[in-house]
């Protein structure tokens, strides 16, 4: 995690080297593309429309967002992974769509077809429980997981997504054993997991506010540092092989120029850099960065690597 907190290190510095304008001759010369491997209104779609106005200013074209759902992600990254190589499309991607979704699948040439220009930003994972589950804290889930081998569970939105291989690298770290209730979505874990008809889940904070405030659920611990949250412990605190961040960050094909792509993380650099921006991210629970196009794909690799092992370990396979 350490790794990921300095890449998007939100440092004055960092952003105004950020943010210094190239004197590179590439403009696109027409409407980009951004892709976003989900429906209107979610969370990456969110994000990324927050950032198109500042790319447009940035690139002096309009930026459209284009919601292409289907196949974890897989159907917009290979859209993305088969359009021209000049800079006019741009794949607004998560990490279950880049790395995740591709290693459960086997489909390793999603990943081949694409090439890092910038990670823009990271939140974490909050581990919650029902309320009427006796815990309080990390420690606590522990010794009861080892006191109840098997009895507990935990609901994600299916199988291969970030709860799931969250439970399974926590499950991995620790000893326990935990079972995997799979749903299909993350909504109909939460329902149940309010109503008590599993004992606990990972999400992301904004997704928990309202059964938070109604006493139903509580959260014990946190995956990685995250706006806002510093009262909440990170569960790393107590079981240090474990922590994992949820990111976002811009890809194009993998045959797009090296002049083209540092443009592209130009913009990104630009709209990294606006205060409004980053003030209403984090109130999401995101942290805006900014990364290089080559520090984005040594943390792509290593990610490619850490969720790999897991997923082999666990033996996950797509349904």
């Amino acid at each position: 995690m350490k790794t990921l907190i300095k890449i998007l290190a939100l440092t004055t510095a960092t952003l105004v080297a950020g943010t210094s304008v190239h004197a590179q001759e590439w403009r696109p010369n027409q409407p980009v593309r951004m892709v976003v491997a989900f429906a209107a209104g979610g969370p990456v779609d969110l994000v990324a429309r927050e950032f198109a106005p500042r790319l447009e200013e940035y690139l002096g074209q309009p930026v459209l967002v284009e919601n292409m759902g289907g196949a974890g992600g897989l159907i917009a990254a290979k859209n993305v992974g088969a359009a021209d190589a000049d800079g006019q499309t741009i794949f607004f991607a998560a990490a279950g769509n880049v790395v995740i979704r591709p290693l459960v699948d086997k489909d390793s040439q999603v990943i081949e077809d694409l090439r890092s220009v910038a990670l823009v930003s990271k939140s974490p994972h909050a581990m919650v429980v029902n309320a009427d589950l006796p815990v309080q804290n990390v420690d606590e889930l522990i010794a009861l997981a080892k006191e109840r081998p098997g009895e507990l569970n935990f609901g994600s939105a299916g199988t291969g997504a970030a709860a799931h291989l969250g439970f399974e690298m926590f499950k991995m770290a620790t000893g326990v054993e935990i079972e995997h209730i799979p749903y299909s979505g993350v909504a109909p874990s939460l329902v149940d997991l309010a109503a008590g008809a599993i004992d606990m889940s990972l999400s992301s904070i904004p997704s928990l506010a309202s059964m938070l405030d109604a006493g139903l659920i509580r959260i014990i611990g946190l995956t990685d540092e995250g706006p806002g949250n510093e009262d909440i412990p990170l569960i790393s605190d107590t079981v240090p092989d474990f922590g994992y961040s949820t990111w976002y960050g811009a890809m194009v094909p993998v045959d797009t120029s090296d002049e083209v792509v540092q443009v592209l993380n130009d913009a990104f650099a630009f709209a990294s850099a606006d205060e409004d921006l980053r003030k209403r991210m984090a109130l999401q629970g995101l942290k805006i960065g900014h990364s290089s196009a080559a520090e984005m794909d040594t943390f792509f690799q290593a990610e490619l690597v850490r969720w790999g092992a897991v997923i082999d370990a666990a033996d996950i396979t797509a349904e």
